[in-house]
């Protein structure tokens, strides 16, 4: 399953680096095939805390950032989908990869944006591709509290 995940976010990353859109149809496929593999480890194992708690991040992360998408339009619904499958898988393993997967696109992205600024790449008004900050933060979360 994470293997199959790490494989699709690199390539949903490379497509917003270079279209700034997150595909549907590397997304949805990615979090259907990870919720359904997180709800038959539940069954098999017996322990239905961790896809509760897995879905329950999810869609609490996706809630957050899909109010944040509607209010500032700074970001687009395929961010608000990739950051709800990064944070169930997060959420599946523990709340402290949880909190890396749900903050640390923000910490990632603010260098690059500052950096982008500061050597005139950028204005204040450019979009920047979100997705592979959203997806690095999700891989981190998961090595980082393995």
């Amino acid at each position: 399953m994470l293997l199959i995940s790490g494989l699709l976010a690199v390539a949903a990353a490379f497509v917003d680096l270079r279209s700034r859109r997150l595909p549907n149809v590397l997304i949805l496929p990615a979090a259907a095939m990870c919720a359904a593999a997180i709800a038959a480890h539940g069954v098999v194992v017996g322990d239905l805390h961790r896809p509760l708690r897995a879905f329950a991040s999810g869609a609490s992360v996706g809630i957050i950032l899909l109010v944040l998408a509607t209010a500032t339009g700074g970001l687009g619904l395929g961010d608000v989908k990739a950051a709800t499958w990064t944070a169930m898988l997060a959420g599946w393993q523990s709340p402290a990869a949880l909190t890396i997967a749900a903050v640390g696109p923000f910490l990632l992205q603010a260098p690059v944006a500052l950096a982008l600024l500061a050597t005139k790449r950028i204005d204040r008004r450019s979009a920047l591709p979100f997705g592979p900050a959203l997806l690095v933060g999700g891989l981190l979360a998961l090595i980082l509290t393995r």
